[in-house]
């Protein structure tokens, strides 16, 4: 039997967790109520209206809602854009201060940020383009001090400053960055030093006249929360410039790109997956994808200069055929691949001879042994011999291991009586380790049946995290009893740890539901 623990409203989401005698839980979300949810939790102190993003762990499992694909809301993006850093405190601009390099790697990392294959990924979103970041009008480096709690209010005061010396751009991000001394607040809310730690870094935007400035916050990470373990602190710093700007550009005044939960492009990946060292040897996040309805960490550019990748063909479990061009340059150029397992290269094939020249040459490589059902990042370089290499990252997964099935004793792993569930609303329930399915399971044998319906409906289920299918399990009357065989596929969870499906039942009133498992393939 399962219980009802409890509900609470999650910024215009409606969210409640069953606890089941199984040991399994179960996450139900409605859709949002006109109010944009800001996506996260214990903001909601927040003053005014920007978006923050979270430390490190605040999610937890009863935080966490069902999300979907990012969804286009009228509002205005960012097609090419640029970012001007204020570096406001006299470290910044001390050489004999550690702040001073790290103000210059920031620039260094935002001056190629907008030509990478990390930025590319929001290319797919309402026309924005690759663009020079730091084209825009000049850094400004403030050498008076600011104070220790930097409020919202004091840091579009600081924006209003430099513009006050310089031309208002609107496509223009404003990133004020402080020192270790100084904390950023927001409401009850703080950043890191600040004595309710909530956020990292935020956007947002405010009105001059008839402008829309577009701005962030950029606290320095001064703590665990805000740091991935191993990092310095601009590489950390480089991880929050790379979500607070991807956003700007996506959302650039809380009405455009985003999901039914409220999650900006990059809080739908924000933490989890692990942020990664990539383009240049800086700091990135995992970026969602409405293309392949995943975090990604690059979307490959298809053609231009340098190196391209002509895609992956041939890949079966034992060997994959690698095609690409490159254009070399330098008196004797080498070309090769490099590959290995996400997210990191940790192979390379035997270097091809292409000459000299500004004409593409076409390369290939033959790579066996892969694993089944893994996925591999592949470059394509070009090398003149003095160390300079081009490549164009492009991602690709071996063939799913065939699976095998295996029977179990009947076991009745879900009875949600005398507690009914709601119709309308998408239900989790985590699978895996119970009734004897392995927590590597990929699908389960089940018997499915639906009753004590108040209202006609049909109920559909699907893997975690995957596009909602246009087929239904079952479908039944008021009152009427209606059960039928399933073969149920898993994926992992995303409010729970486990393996799980997802699950909805069309009707506008009550349901009670039990899944007996028999089988499962692995």
């Amino acid at each position: 039997m399962c219980t009802l623990m409890g509900g609470w409203r999650h910024r215009g989401i409606r969210v409640s967790a069953l606890a089941l005698a199984c040991g399994m839980t179960a996450a139900v979300a409605t859709a949002a109520t006109p109010e944009k949810a800001d996506g996260q939790s214990g903001l909601a102190a927040l003053a005014s209206p920007v978006h923050p993003m979270p430390v490190r762990g605040a999610r937890s499992a009863a935080d966490i809602v069902i999300s979907s694909s990012l969804s286009y809301h009228g509002g205005l993006v960012i097609t090419s854009a640029k970012v001007v850093f204020i570096f406001w405190g006299p470290s910044f601009a001390d050489a004999s201060s550690p702040d001073q390099l790290y103000a210059q790697t920031l620039q260094a990392f935002r001056n190629q940020f907008g030509t990478t294959l990390e930025y590319n990924v929001i290319t797919q979103y309402s026309g924005i383009q690759q663009a020079n970041l730091g084209s825009g009008t000049p850094d400004w480096f403030d050498t008076s001090t600011p104070p220790t709690n930097v409020t919202d209010a004091i840091v579009q005061g600081e924006v209003n400053a430099y513009l006050a010396s310089h031309a208002f751009d609107a496509s223009t991000i404003y990133e004020v960055v402080i020192p270790s001394s100084s904390y950023s607040s927001n409401g009850n809310a703080t950043s890191c030093g600040g004595p309710n730690l909530a956020y990292c870094a935020y956007h947002g935007y405010f009105t001059s006249g008839a402008n829309a400035v577009k701005y962030s916050i950029e606290p320095y990470p001064s703590c665990g929360g805000c740091q991935v373990p191993g990092w310095t602190a601009v590489q950390n710093q480089e991880h929050f410039v790379c979500h607070e700007t991807r956003e700007a550009v996506t959302d650039e005044q809380l009405n455009a790109w985003y999901d039914f939960t409220g999650f900006e492009a990059d809080d739908k990946c924000a933490w989890n997956p692990t942020p990664f060292i990539g383009t240049g040897g800086y700091s990135y996040q995992y970026e969602w994808s409405n293309a392949t309805s995943s975090c990604v960490q690059t979307l490959p550019i298809p053609s231009g200069p340098g190196v391209t990748t002509n895609g992956v063909s041939g890949i079966s479990a034992t060997a994959a055929t690698l095609g690409g061009t490159v254009y070399p340059e330098g008196a004797s150029t080498n070309a090769y691949f490099q590959w290995g397992t996400t997210p990191a290269y940790g192979n390379t094939t035997a270097a091809q001879n292409v000459g000299a020249g500004t004409t593409a040459v076409p390369i290939s490589a033959n790579l066996t042994g892969l694993l089944c059902g893994t996925p591999y990042h592949v470059q394509a370089v070009a090398s003149n011999g003095g160390g300079t290499g081009y490549g164009g990252d492009q991602s690709f997964a071996t063939p799913a291991c065939p699976a095998s099935f295996y029977t179990l004793a009947p076991c009745r792993i879900l009875d949600t009586r005398p507690l009914q569930l709601t119709g309308n609303l998408i239900w989790e329930f985590g699978m895996a380790t119970s009734c004897g399915i392995p927590a590597n399971a990929t699908a389960v044998s089940v018997n499915v049946t639906g009753l004590d319906a108040t209202a006609a409906g049909y109920l559909t289920f699907w893997p975690a995290q995957a596009p909602r299918p246009n087929t239904s399990t079952l479908y039944f009357g008021p009152g009427q009893i209606r059960a039928n065989n399933a073969i149920l596929l898993l994926a992992p969870g995303y409010g729970v740890t486990m393996r799980a499906v997802w699950f909805e039942f069309f009707s506008a009133g009550k349901f009670d539901l039990i899944i007996d498992v028999n089988g499962y393939f692995q």
